[in-house]
Parts: C-alpha cells; sequence; structure tokens
C-alpha cells in the first residue's frame, strides 16, 4: 500500500509542475548590467498561450507562445529597449524553476536579455 501511495506520489508531481497559471507575473528584463522592471501578463486559453511583456513603459505582445514541460518559448515582434533604438523581434526561452519562478534568456539585439519573473500572487489555470 505504501508502494503504491509513493508511486502515486511521484507520479503527480511532474503533472503539477507542468501547469502554468495565468496573471500578471512580475520581476525584470536584464539588458548588460541594466535591470528594468518587467512584468508578463500571460494568458491560457483553448487557442494556446499569449504574452504581454511590459518594461520600460513599453508592451509588446504575441498570441502564439508554446509551453510544454516546463518550458514557454515566444516571439515578440515590435520589441525596443530605449527610445533610440529601432523596433526588433525579440525570441525568448524560459523555464519554470522548482521554486515557481520563470527565468529564461531572449536574443534578437548584440547581447543576450535575461528575464525572471515571479509568478502571480493569485493566478488561475484558466483564461479570463
Amino acid at each position: 500500500m505504501r508502494l503504491a501511495l509513493l508511486l502515486i506520489a511521484f507520479a503527480a508531481a511532474p503533472a503539477q509542475a507542468q501547469l502554468l497559471a495565468s496573471g500578471t507575473w512580475t520581476g525584470t528584463l536584464t539588458e548588460g548590467r541594466v535591470a528594468r522592471p518587467a512584468t508578463a501578463a500571460i494568458e491560457r486559453c483553448a487557442t494556446g498561450f499569449s504574452v504581454d511583456l511590459t518594461a520600460g513603459g513599453r508592451t509588446v505582445r504575441t498570441e502564439t507562445a508554446a509551453y510544454s514541460r516546463g518550458r514557454m518559448t515566444f516571439e515578440l515582434p515590435g520589441y525596443r529597449s530605449s527610445a533610440r533604438s529601432a523596433p526588433r523581434t525579440l525570441r525568448c526561452t524560459t523555464q519554470i524553476e522548482p521554486d515557481g519562478r520563470m527565468t529564461g534568456m531572449c536574443t534578437g539585439g548584440r547581447q543576450p536579455i535575461r528575464l525572471a519573473l515571479a509568478p502571480p500572487a493569485n493566478g488561475d489555470l484558466g483564461c479570463s
């Protein structure tokens, strides 16, 4: 009986780790040595995931984010890092850490950009 309960607990853990809460994730977007506050409004619906990334007063949206096995990938066309930079496509790959944070790297310029986000305090698992 104990062995059966132990196997059920181990089987349930990976499935739970794969869930991604919809809501506003908060953290930082770091280019070089400059870390800026960032938010990512992530929404999971029947058609997939959408991400609205806001940093430096600018918001960029994608509706083609993909999430599987604790990893999320998305592209943000029209991303601008500063008032002087030309818009570019930012390609991001993130993963969910054991503590629930989302961390990863984005490319689309001269240097990689680090993204670190904490999950929403009151997120849900669906579409609003």
